[in-house]
């Protein structure tokens, strides 16, 4: 059976449909990536309601604090180059873990990590930091077409929606490579100036691996007039804006902004700078002021450690940690705290709202979130 079949016969109700509609057999002997033929198919659990971190699925209540867009380590050598890994793990682990120490001090619960795959995501190393911090850590699926694709293989860029959407719900449903450690979110970057061909597959994709998994689709755009294309194509597939979190270090136009969340879409502000908390105050300001503080979420944006062509024997450490997440927590929450935010208006935009964008669960547009899903 091949892909398209899958992904048509792939419904809410689960694998037993997608069986009933090829016939076991057929399951077995053309998706041999996706079953064991030679064992008995355990089903995934249900995960609608709950929070997928790289530790297993928890309750939101148990989030915390989030910061919903970080990078901890990012590999900037592009898809391209070699496979192998330009970071030296261990000395990446013994730079990483006393700052996400300190981030739980300051308050921190979640570390929400958006590289992509490509671009440095390790996930056995993200599970170790968060085992190791007691901090909770959440991965993704999907591609980063940013940089003119940089972090997308060529041959993959050729793919049709289906085919791209067919491996991250394979990721979704089963975790990814050896590791079996499930995503908590689809990823996707896209550049500005308009969709290309290649882009506007990424957005097909996401709808059609979001219905399938439950997964939010997380999309890193600078651009509105790339993201209004793509919005569009996720509304022709059926996908609520709701199931959308627009993730942005750029100060957009208050006009654009206001027209993506009066569709009902989260917008995450990223990429924080001393110089730059007045603005971000006056941002969130007006976003309250206009009443969509329930829809918005703030992050450092940091690069943790960029480390694109260093090796990984040492010779140079490539390791430069800058610290926005003290500058969130001791600076702009202070500023905000000024400004009559009360603690109720700080804790939804730090922790409420972290909650509900991150849950797991279908989000058709026109119908109400399935109570149960199975991925």
């Amino acid at each position: 059976m091949d892909r398209r079949t899958f992904l048509r016969c792939g419904t809410l109700a689960g694998i037993g449909t997608y069986i009933s509609c090829a016939g076991e057999s057929a399951v077995f002997s053309s998706a041999a990536s996706l079953f064991d033929s030679s064992s008995k198919v355990d089903l995934p659990e249900l995960f609608t309601g709950r929070i997928m971190t790289v530790c297993g699925d928890i309750s939101p209540s148990k989030m915390g604090v989030a910061l919903a867009s970080e990078s901890l380590v990012r590999d900037q050598s592009g898809a391209e180059a070699d496979a192998v890994s330009h970071y030296d793990m261990e000395s990446a682990f013994r730079a990483i873990l006393p700052e996400l120490m300190q981030l739980k001090q300051l308050g921190g619960g979640t570390v929400i990590d958006t590289v992509s795959v490509y671009a440095g995501r390790n996930v056995k190393f993200l599970q170790r930091l968060s085992r190791a911090s007691e901090l909770n850590v959440l991965t993704n699926t999907g591609y980063d077409g940013t940089e003119g694709n940089k972090y997308v293989p060529i041959e993959l860029q050729k793919e049709s929606a289906e085919d791209i959407a067919f491996r991250w719900i394979k990721e979704g449903w089963y975790g990814i490579g050896e590791a079996k450690i499930r995503p908590g979110f689809i990823k996707i970057g896209v550049d500005g100036g308009g969709l290309s061909s290649f882009h506007a597959k990424l957005f097909q994709a996401s709808a059609l691996a979001h219905f399938q998994t439950g997964l939010p689709v997380m999309v890193d755009c600078m651009d509105f007039l790339s993201l209004s294309e793509g919005m569009s194509l996720l509304r022709k597939a059926g996908l609520s804006a709701e199931g959308l979190i627009w993730s942005c270090s750029a100060m957009p136009e208050e006009e654009d902004l206001l027209s993506y969340l009066y569709q009902g879409g989260w917008f995450c502000l990223k990429g924080i700078k001393q110089t730059g908390v007045n603005l971000w105050v006056k941002l969130l300001c007006f976003l309250k002021e206009k009443g969509f503080l329930g829809r918005v979420l703030v992050s450092p944006g940091q690069d943790w450690i960029v480390n694109g062509t260093f090796s990984t024997k040492g010779e140079k450490s490539g390791l430069s940690l800058n610290q926005p997440y003290r500058i969130f927590f001791n600076s702009l929450l202070e500023a905000l705290s000024e400004v009559d935010f009360s603690r109720a208006d700080i804790r939804t935009l730090t922790e409420k709202n972290p909650r509900k964008a991150f849950e797991v669960g279908v989000r058709r547009a026109g119908k109400q979130r399935k109570k149960y899903f199975l991925f």
